[in-house]
């Protein structure tokens, strides 16, 4: 006879036993969240090494019309033997050969538990992705009446079917690209066609142009009463070149901007900037991998250390290396990261005619960090991240004869959505920065600090996109090592049609400088309209406004300008 104390310690063995279930499972969770450095082929779906590999069903395995048909489309043959064609329970009718007859497959017979129609033919069934009816008195405008391959046309795929899957950005140095951030602004930007790139062996090359023309106001970004304005041509190439390897990966990437203005040439852009990144896949959870770049660009009007309207701007030069290690235990995810980067300042030329060296403004900056993230969930995890550089000039400051040499920290705590979501895509953090001067005559530049890329899709029409970034920002401004910028923006994107989208954006920067009274503030706000040719070519036209202000007399300008560009691509 079972007692109560029999049904206790059955209980209690049970929960012990679902508990060590739990701790002893032998599954590897799917951690969208970690440093993912897969560059994928444009194909299916991949498999995640880690998990149970999917197995192909059997041709017969799924009817007609099953999902599981985009996945691993049919092989079954168009007709199948039939060892009862009329039903009289005879299994052994042959012809003279010896042969079954057959029927066609799927075809409905007397006592199969299938419907003989299909969905589409029942009278009164709603077809699953069917536009729907508009209501008596309803506002068409409010309802989507799309075809399901339109709306497919603006799905994005999924992340196996992202050629450019390079997660690895140090985050320490501007590099021509930023991958993480590509990723979430795929979702936002929900374009009706996808780049399909040319084939070059076990390679895709993506080459796009965009051809156009720019008018501004105020060129040199100078204050009521002294802007000049100006019309340019826009030249901006860029390429890419990814892998298509089951293992390992290699990514190239060059663009360039280049202006030709027409009533100031010597303000004509020529910037240019390359880009490679390697991954080695040591084993299915540890890789490396490799970055390296170079940036060649003008200073921008209106900085701290501009020389003036009258005067030629610096170049600037930025060249960097970088490296980090990967590895996934589990829920677990880990990277290790160091850098290495120099920034050059070219001569500069004084509204008097002097020439500017720009010695002492030329720095490098070796960094290292440490990121460590834990999953949930597929799209949800948290993450710590910290990391330390070291800041070395070349020479003491012209304007205060300091030497501005500092030690930085950087500390995040954060929360990740993932890269694969069709919601809500991206991460945001929280964090606190200080640069530490070595001089004591400089005192150090400190605060809180927010991070976010966050990509938030509302309807199958409009999407959202949320960012903000926080860093130091070096000046040779005398007395002050520099400011902590801190820039909020927000983006908004709707479809009107399927190949017209609009966009409007909003962005705010505030940057105060550490010992001196200088504070400032720029304001951006645009509007933009892309209509979708075909897949290989887009008009695309931009409006933005800009407001600067400053607590130093004389310093505030808004701007306008106004782009339009033909943008071309495979």
């Amino acid at each position: 006879m079972i007692s109560r104390r029999h049904i206790i310690a059955f209980w209690i063995g049970f929960a012990c036993a679902a508990i060590a279930g739990l701790a002893f499972d032998a599954s590897p969770a799917f951690a969208q969240t970690r440093f993912e450095t897969t560059i994928q082929r444009p194909g299916p779906r991949p498999v995640d090494p880690d998990r149970e590999p999917l197995r192909r069903p059997p041709a017969t395995a799924l009817p007609p019309g099953q999902p599981g048909d985009l996945l691993f489309p049919r092989q079954a043959p168009a007709a199948v033997p039939d060892v009862d064609a009329d039903d009289t329970g005879n299994d052994a009718e042959r012809d003279a050969n010896g042969r079954l007859p057959t029927r066609p497959l799927g075809a409905p017979r007397d006592g199969d538990l299938r419907p003989a129609l299909t969905p589409e033919q029942e009278d009164g069934r709603i077809i699953v992705g069917e536009p729907p009816a508009v209501q008596d008195g309803g506002d068409p405008s409010q309802v989507d009446q799309r075809t399901a391959r339109e709306r497919a046309a603006f799905d994005i795929p999924p992340a196996g079917f992202d050629p450019g899957a390079f997660a690895f950005d140090p985050g320490t140095f501007p590099t021509v690209t930023s991958p993480q951030a590509a990723r979430r602004r795929q979702l936002f930007r929900f374009e009706p066609y996808q780049p399909l790139g040319i084939r070059m062996g076990s390679f895709l090359l993506f080459p796009e142009l965009e051809v156009g023309m720019r008018s501004t106001n105020n060129l040199f970004n100078a204050p009521s009463g002294s802007r000049q304005s100006d019309i340019a041509g826009e030249l901006i190439p860029s390429m890419r070149i990814v892998s298509d390897w089951n293992v390992h990966a290699v990514e190239l990437r060059a663009n360039g901007l280049f202006t030709f203005q027409n009533e100031f040439p010597d303000e004509n852009e020529r910037d240019y900037g390359i880009e490679s990144r390697t991954r080695i896949d040591f084993t299915r959870r540890t890789n490396l991998e490799t970055l390296s770049s170079l940036q060649v660009t003008r200073e921008g009007r209106g900085s701290d250390d501009d020389p003036g309207a009258n005067a030629a701007r610096a170049t600037i030069t930025t060249a960097a290396l970088a490296a980090a290690l990967n590895h996934r235990f589990n829920r677990l995810s880990l990277q290790f990261r160091g850098s290495y980067a120099a920034i050059v300042f070219g001569e500069g030329e004084a509204a008097n005619g002097n020439v500017i060296t720009n010695d002492d403004r030329s720095y490098t900056v070796p960094a290292g960090g440490l990121r460590a993230s834990w999953e949930f969930k597929p799209n949800l995890s948290i993450f710590g991240e910290a990391v330390f550089n070291q800041r070395r000039y070349n020479q003491a400051a012209q304007s205060d004869n300091i030497l501005r040499d500092s030690f930085g920290q950087r500390w995040r705590v954060g929360v990740s959505f993932g890269t694969t979501s069709e919601i809500l895509r991206g991460d945001v953090a929280l964090g606190y920065a200080l640069q530490d001067a070595d001089a004591a005559q400089l005192r150090d530049i400190k605060g809180l600090t927010l991070d976010a890329n966050l990509a938030w899709r509302l309807s199958p029409l409009t999407t959202m996109l949320f960012t903000a970034n926080a860093d130091t920002s070096e000046t040779t401004t005398a007395n002050t090592l520099g400011a902590l910028t801190q820039t909020v923006g927000l983006e908004y994107r709707h479809s009107f049609r399927r190949n017209l989208i609009g966009a409007m954006r909003w962005s705010f920067t505030q940057g105060d400088f550490a010992g001196i009274a200088l504070r400032e503030r720029t304001l951006v706000y645009g509007l933009g309209l892309e209509y979708f040719i075909n897949r290989n070519a887009a008009i695309i036209g931009q409006f933005d406004h800009t407001e600067f202000f400053s607590n130093e007399a004389g310093a505030d300008y808004t701007r306008d300008e106004i782009s339009i560009r033909l943008r071309l691509r495979r």
